[in-house]
């Protein structure tokens, strides 16, 4: 099988080659083999792969979405409990949504102030943000969940938050936030206060 491969690659066109070796991906095939000794027979072959480029630690988000969905059904806020859980479900891998017909009818006839009064509330409190370019398309905080890779994932938070995304900074928070609750009251509060000088 390996030869039929072989043969057909080098039948092509360079350029052809070329944009095969741009796609393919790139990393370590080990094979490990277990011998017996007096034998020489062989017992056992392993293969493993690794990746040349490995996705930096805490670039994805961690959980089940439907675990966060049923969280968030539980707040007493009807813009969390009911617009944001659609929203979750409904994401691409942009974490681009669009709010449809159907679900704008769940609020009713009569009630669509309640609508608009929920995607106002997250709007303003930076759980979705609009497309820039796109009509009627919003994107999800990245910070509370995101479904597209690392790159996508950094690229949108630029665009929400106008900086890019630091995984230094976002573990050195992590890093923070374990120890802040080893404080006293009072400590905290006096953090709180040398936090906003820094701003």
């Amino acid at each position: 099988m390996n030869e039929e491969l072989k043969n057909s690659y080098k039948s092509l066109p360079e350029e052809e080659k070329e944009q095969l070796q741009k796609y393919q991906k790139k990393g370590i095939t080990k094979i490990t083999q277990s011998v017996d000794q007096e034998s020489g027979e062989i017992l056992s072959t392993e293969t493993t792969y690794s990746s040349e480029k490995k996705r930096v630690k805490g670039t994805f988000y961690v959980g089940s979405p439907e675990e966060l969905t049923r969280v968030l059904s539980f707040n007493k806020n009807r813009a969390i409990s009911k617009m944001l859980t659609y929203i979750i479900n409904t994401v691409n891998w942009n974490n681009e949504f669009t709010f449809d017909k159907s679900f704008i009818s769940t609020y009713g006839e009569q009630n669509k102030t309640r609508f608009f009064a929920d995607r106002r509330y997250l709007l303003e409190n930076k759980f979705i943000f609009p497309k820039q370019d796109k009509k009627n398309v919003y994107t999800l905080n990245v910070e509370l969940f995101s479904r597209g890779n690392a790159y996508v994932t950094s690229q949108l938070y630029e665009e929400q938050f106008g900086e890019e995304l630091s995984q230094d900074s976002k573990l050195e928070l992590a890093k923070i936030k374990k120890k802040v609750t080893k404080l006293s009251k009072e400590d905290i509060k006096k953090l709180i206060e040398d936090l906003q000088k820094m701003l």
